[in-house]
């Protein structure tokens, strides 16, 4: 399970979003199964997209994230 502000990895191409892309998760959902917000951004912090993922197409990218 993923929580608020966690920086993630998305795990496959989804709505031209490419896989390998890092996110932040902006809201976790109390469902089942979870689900998420998570914003994905250019270099100069523009929102490139902002979608709602499931835990299956996250990773979590830890502390040493680039």
């Amino acid at each position: 399970m993923f929580s608020e502000y966690q920086v993630v990895r998305l795990k496959r191409t989804m709505h031209a979003v490419p896989a390998g892309a890092i996110g932040a998760i902006v809201m976790a959902y109390d469902s089942v199964p979870p689900g998420y917000e998570v914003e994905f951004t250019d270099r100069d912090g523009r929102t490139i997209a902002l979608l709602t993922l499931q835990e299956e197409d996250l990773e979590d990218v830890g502390p040493d994230a680039s």
